[in-house]
Formats: structure tokens, sequence, C-alpha cells
């Protein structure tokens, strides 16, 4: 995954251009339900350049932030000066904060699921069991 390879990448100083919240509306109907919802977004737009070429990029991070839209337009305001990390294979493609804000979760859920299942069958496997008699 790109976002645990992000952490080894190379960086450079960038600069905030545009920070602020997007407003969207949502409407759809289903079945003959209508529903309207309102989520906000963050758009941090940042620029940095690797050797002679300048770059734009909007990704904060893999995976969802951790902070809403409000919170992350405080963090990087207008004119902040961020460090960016950038895929040396692809400088175009960069991240300000690296590593995957998923994986870590996933792979706890997973081990949380993994010892539910293997006592779950234990249990099973035990209750399935004769009783030994001793022969003394």
């Amino acid at each position: 995954m790109r976002g645990g390879a992000s952490k080894k990448w190379p960086s450079v100083q960038g600069t905030v251009l545009e920070s602020r919240v997007i407003e969207r509306k949502n409407f759809s109907t289903k079945r003959a339900v209508a529903t309207y919802s309102i989520t906000y977004e963050a758009r941090i737009l940042y620029g940095y350049k690797v050797g002679d070429r300048s770059y734009t990029s909007n990704r904060i991070c893999f995976g969802p932030p951790d902070e809403g839209a409000g919170e992350l337009v405080k963090k990087y305001p207008v004119g902040k000066v961020v460090r960016v990390y950038y895929d040396p294979n692809d400088p175009g493609n960069s991240v300000l904060e690296p590593g995957s804000k998923t994986s870590g979760n996933l792979i706890l859920i997973g081990l949380g699921i993994g010892v539910l299942l293997f006592f779950g069958m234990d249990r099973r496997r035990r209750k399935k069991l004769p009783k030994q008699r001793s022969l003394v």
C-alpha cells in the first residue's frame, strides 16, 4: 500500500495555497424515500517543488483524516509552511501526513476477530469431546 510506503518517502518544504471548508449537499431517492444530507470536507491545496519542477496537491493523508474539516482548515491555514512527502518514482504523488490512517485499525480489528474465532472454536471442541475416565 502507498500509505505505509509513504513513511519512507523523501520530503521537501511546501506551502499551503488554499484552505477552506466545502459544503456538499446530497439529495437522493431510493424506493420512494427521499434523503437529504449535508457533508463538510476540507479543501487543502499545497504547492511544493522537487528539483526544477513545481507541483500542487490536495492529499492530506491516505485514508480518512482523524480530524474534521474545520480542524484541518485550522491546522493548515493559507501560507503555512508544511513538510510534503512525495513518491520518488512519481513526485506528483504526495501527502502531508505519511502512513496509512486505516491500516492500524484494520490490523487490530482482524486480530480481535481472530482471537474471538479461536476461543469460540476451542470452546465448541471442548464441549464435543467425551470426558475421559481414570483407570486407576
